[in-house]
């Protein structure tokens, strides 16, 4: 049996006069901390475990105190990640400097855990007992699995080492008979009861496609399997191999699961594991029919206050991760490309407003404008942070890079546009996209991946309206043409998320024409925006038609001839 190669600091003199050494006294230290404050407890409580990593102390006297910060870091947790979750989709609860410091303290925590680990085998021999050592590999592999969703949440690479661990204490429990031995106490509610529940929760949220997920859903996703994941189960028979709902973990390597596509090339491999997720995709596809049917939401399952769609969206994520391999349809091609990308829908329709000729706002010079000029019109300091390169593309999207750590400002379904650039000049067409995975982080910038809304693009404005009252405030729209979607052909407008509701009555103003129409069959739907059809219809109310078309000529028989259809306008 191969000895663990675990990730943890040396032992350093002077440290131990950081930390309080003795069990009563750091539990009084750790009671009186300002947890209404806790910008300023986090940091004491990362710098007092930190000195205790890097403090000799017996392996007992190490394990009594840990546990002690194993209470404070739920403390800690509970403050920030309901809240994480829970808040306004896109506000940020936490400052970067703030998630630093926790991500930190997470660190530690798996550092205090996993010299443990180590200690424990160390001095273990045929009577001792199995609980301490079980509790150990239990928790480091629950804060390794913490530090994957810290990572996932600010779409940051996964160190290499997060994996290469999580595999070998997997391989090294099971070795020792310890996978599915209960050694936690109760009062640990965030660590899940057993070493395989841990590790199999890990990999199924590695499996989600986690760069595709809005902030907030990672968390909801772990309180989700903090109840399921039993369903999930490892299995050491190579006869279990299926194409479907089955991954293959190899417990020797750095990887997460992967897909098992193909027959085992080894069967007898003894590093060699599957996952087979069958019984909870058969439970997704319950709790889906459910809610989509009755509008009941899994119990238990999410946070408290997480509406029906997104609980609709997640759950519809997982199942279809868990179930098969989710294929790439479109070929990627390398490309070498610069282009100038503008973020949201308001700034979108300021620049399309600009420079369309028949706006009364146009600017005859503004369809030729430069990047240092685009800027200027934004209130851009550097023109630079419009620029982005292309590293590869497909007939359905491409991929996008920045020198510049730009994760804090973007989201996963926000809605850009694009433009090339061909011989140094820009060119006038402006590309719809939606970002749908991110990562990034200080080093090494940000990647991005975005999908291609096809068609046309013109800035319209979009007003709601109740009964002969039209809301005063138009809100920013786009229509887009030119794109056949569910077998029509027929115009979509892109809206802040929240406008739609099939069959709303609204006032779509193209130009100066201002037209009644229904929203119906939304199409698209990110956490930012929505995309649906639009049917034209008549109505009574003057003040939703044009001013070129309020006459007397209006008040006719209406006949199939002067009907809109869809689409008209």
């Amino acid at each position: 049996m191969e000895a663990l190669r675990l990730t943890f600091p040396a032992q350093q003199q002077g440290q131990h006069l950081m930390v309080e050494t003795r069990p009563e006294a750091l539990k009084r230290w750790l009671e009186g901390l300002p947890y209404g404050d806790m910008k300023r407890t986090v940091p004491q409580v990362s710098q007092a475990i930190a000195s205790l990593n890097r403090t000799e102390v017996s392996v007992n006297q190490r394990a009594e105190l840990v546990a002690l910060f194993d209470h404070t870091y739920e403390l800690i947790s509970d403050y920030y990640r309901p809240k994480i979750v829970l808040r306004p989709r896109g506000q940020q609860f936490a400052g970067r400097a703030e998630t630093d410091e926790l991500s930190t303290l997470t660190r530690e925590m798996s550092f205090a855990h996993k010299m443990l680990v180590i200690g424990l085998i160390e001095k273990r021999s045929f009577w001792s007992k199995e609980k301490p050592l079980t509790r150990a590999i239990n928790l480091a592999i629950h804060y390794l699995s913490v530090i994957l969703l810290e990572h996932y949440e600010t779409y940051s690479p996964v160190p290499i080492y997060v994996w290469r661990e999580l595999n070998a204490l997997f391989s090294y429990a099971s070795e020792q008979k310890l996978e599915q031995v209960e050694a936690l106490p109760e009062h640990y509610k965030h660590c899940m009861a057993t070493i395989q529940d841990n590790y199999v929760r890990a990999c199924l949220i590695s499996l989600a496609n986690p760069y595709q997920m809005d902030r907030g859903e990672h968390w909801e996703m772990n309180k989700y399997l903090a109840h399921w994941t039993p369903l999930a189960k490892i299995s050491a028979d190579p006869d279990d191999f299926t194409k479907r709902n089955c991954f293959v973990v190899d417990l020797s390597g750095e990887a997460k699961p992967r897909y098992g596509v193909n027959a085992l090339e080894d069967p007898e491999d003894p590093r060699i594991r599957l996952l087979i997720t069958h019984d909870l995709t058969l439970k997704l596809t319950q709790q889906i029919e459910d809610l989509e049917r009755e509008h009941q939401l899994p119990n238990p399952g999410f946070y408290p206050g997480l509406n029906p769609q997104e609980a609709l969206n997640l759950l519809q994520r997982m199942s279809s991760h868990w179930d098969f391999r989710v294929e790439r349809h479109a070929p990627r091609y390398p490309v070498i490309n610069q282009l100038d990308v503008i973020w949201g829908l308001q700034q979108i329709h300021q620049v399309l407003t600009w420079q369309d000729p028949l706006s009364p706002n146009a600017d005859p010079d503004a369809r030729n404008a430069n990047r240092l000029t685009l800027a200027k019109k934004l209130e851009r300091d550097d023109p630079q942070d419009l620029r982005w390169d292309a590293v590869n593309a497909s007939d359905g999207g491409i991929c996008l890079t920045q020198h510049h750590d730009a994760v804090d400002y973007l989201r996963v379904g926000q809605l850009a546009a694009m433009r090339e650039y061909v011989d140094g000049q820009p060119t006038m067409r402006w590309v719809l996209g939606v970002v749908r995975w991110l990562r990034g982080d200080k080093r090494k910038g940000t990647t991005l991946g975005m999908q291609f809304i096809k068609g046309d693009i013109q800035a319209v404005t979009i007003r709601a309206r109740k009964g002969n009252r039209i809301e005063t405030t138009a809100q920013p729209a786009l229509l887009v043409s030119g794109e056949e979607m569910h077998g029509l052909a027929s115009p979509t407008v892109v809206a802040q998320r929240g406008l739609y509701q099939d069959g709303r009555q609204l006032v779509l103003t193209i130009g100066v024409e201002a037209l009644s129409v229904r929203a119906r069959m939304r199409v698209e739907a990110t956490p930012m925006v929505e995309r649906f059809f639009y049917q034209v219809y008549h109505h009574d109310d003057i003040e939703a038609r044009s001013p070129s078309t309020n006459s007397d000529d209006d008040d006719g028989p209406i006949t199939l001839d002067n009907v809109p259809l869809p689409g008209d306008h």
